[in-house]
């Protein structure tokens, strides 16, 4: 019997706290009379999709400098182990190479996400020279995402 108190008790506590934390929760939607937490979510799903057709399409394509219209000023790029910061133009240059070396024979995406304003995106390269696990991480910039991280690794 006191064992049942005790988890009839801890059932009470427990779901007092869900119900605060969830009326917390509305309270906060409640107070953005704006709808600008909604419209910025909506805003980021939609540019999504076409950002990351394009980028697939450049990758199966192996074409450098379609994928570096993607890129942000600034890209961090890994290539078979060896990661550097690179500038648009070198990125490319340092990309033609690699698709150069491992002509792709396909790509696809098998995972994608966002966390915040960070979207990301996982595939698979595939080329007669190997395959590579890839890694892509892109960054919200105005109206669209840019790539800011891209990863080949040897599997």
């Amino acid at each position: 019997m006191k064992l049942m108190r005790i988890t009839i008790s801890m059932f009470v506590t427990i779901s007092l706290g869900l119900l605060l934390a969830l009326n917390f929760v509305v309270a906060q939607v409640g107070q953005d009379k704006s709808g600008e937490a909604i419209a910025h979510y909506r805003k980021a799903l939609s540019m999504q999709v076409p950002v990351l057709n394009g980028i697939a399409e450049s990758i199966l394509a192996g074409d450098a400098t379609a994928l570096s219209k993607h890129f942000h000023d600034q890209v961090e790029i890994t290539l078979l182990k060896e990661r550097s910061d690179y500038a648009r133009k070198q990125a490319t240059f340092i990309l033609k190479q690699f698709f150069t070396d491992y002509p792709p024979s396909s790509f696809s995406v098998v995972h994608q996400g966002n966390t915040g304003s960070i979207m990301y995106a996982l595939g698979e390269y595939r080329s007669e020279a190997g395959s590579f696990d890839v890694n892509i991480f892109l960054k919200s910039e105005g109206d669209t995402y840019v790539i800011e991280r891209l990863r080949f690794e040897r599997k």
